[in-house]
């Protein structure tokens, strides 16, 4: 919704938490190993019936989403009349902000003003830029996380690796929610976001020296570079702290979007420099290197683009000097 971003840090922190980022690792490395175990059932291999199980329950729930879902507030049977009422009335106080700001008069729904307003705001492509350097360790390290336990490893079964590698991405889930609630309830966004980038870089730093000597130094390296989940939930919250309404759907997505690009180069880029090197060292070193300079490329720019909200996400925090 509109305003400040303090209450939609926690939501957004819960929100993405479960989504492709890291509690879906925690639950589904125990589900792959168990399923890659029993290769050969059916006539077919493990890790064919890896994805039949895993891809079909997705659809049909994906299907399901679409028909089922309420389309607005005002048709949400899971809401009470009141909380209907409240929100329908947030949703189009929001829009009126969207239209103020985009320079029409207009108290209507401001579905056009609203993209025009996300597409045209510097904040949120500065947004999506700062992001992009994230994904590139961030995505690297999600993709290549079931190589790299097999690598700390030695030699185990792929069922092994998957079980195992569940750990990191729990430490990664329960960080994600607890920095940002303690974003929340403190008032502070900016730090928030800088210290699991950091962690990355440190993280990554040591997965390349340990990965060779220590397999619990590696893995502990590797658990302390995930928690650049930790940022997720907060970075999120900013599109609703500049834009309000249907332009801060609009302005997260195209943050996201562009923060995407980071996502598509850092594993391509990480595979290519494994196989050039043999190893996972350099790979591991430029990801650091990435993640170091998003790392001070947020701390010098979040300030820049929205003020913190209240501490403990109440009220609204005043727009950013020279907001459109």
């Amino acid at each position: 919704g509109e305003g400040g971003g303090g209450g939609g840090v926690a939501v957004a922190a819960l929100f993405l938490s479960s989504t492709p980022t890291p509690s879906p690792q925690v639950a589904g490395g125990p589900l792959a190993a168990l399923l890659l175990s029993v290769d050969g059932a059916f006539g077919l291999a493990g890790w064919q019936i890896l994805f039949l199980v895993e891809s079909v329950p997705t659809v049909a729930a994906a299907l399901w989403a679409f028909n089922s879902l309420p389309r607005s507030p005002a048709t949400a049977a899971c809401l009470s009349p009141d909380a209907r009422r409240w929100l329908t009335a947030r949703q189009r106080a929001g829009a009126r902000t969207v239209a103020a700001r985009a320079g029409s008069g207009s108290a209507s729904a401001a579905s056009v003003p609203g993209v025009f307003a996300a597409l045209g705001m510097w904040r949120i492509w500065a947004l999506g830029c700062l992001d992009a350097l994230v994904s590139v360790a961030k995505y690297s390290l999600l993709f290549f996380a079931p190589l790299l336990v097999d690598a700390i490893l030695g030699s185990a079964s792929p069922a092994t690796v998957a079980a195992l590698t569940a750990f990191p991405f729990t430490l990664a889930a329960a960080a994600t929610v607890v920095n940002a609630a303690h974003s929340r309830r403190v008032g502070e966004r900016r730090w928030h976001v800088v210290w699991p980038i950091a962690a990355c870089a440190v993280g990554l730093v040591g997965l390349a020296f340990a990965l060779p000597c220590s397999a619990p130094a590696a893995l502990l390296s590797l658990a302390l570079g995930l928690q650049v989940y930790a940022a997720t939930g907060v970075v999120a919250s900013y599109p609703a702290g500049l834009l309000g309404g249907e332009a801060a759907v609009v302005g997260y997505a195209l943050a996201n979007a562009v923060s995407n690009v980071g996502g598509a180069v850092g594993p391509a880029a990480f595979g290519a420099i494994s196989a050039a090197t043999g190893g996972y060292g350099p790979a591991c070193g430029v990801a650091a290197a990435v993640a170091a300079v998003a790392a001070g490329a947020y701390a010098a720019v979040l300030p820049l683009l929205a003020p913190d909200p209240p501490p403990g996400g109440g009220g609204k925090a005043a727009p950013a000097p020279g907001s459109p």
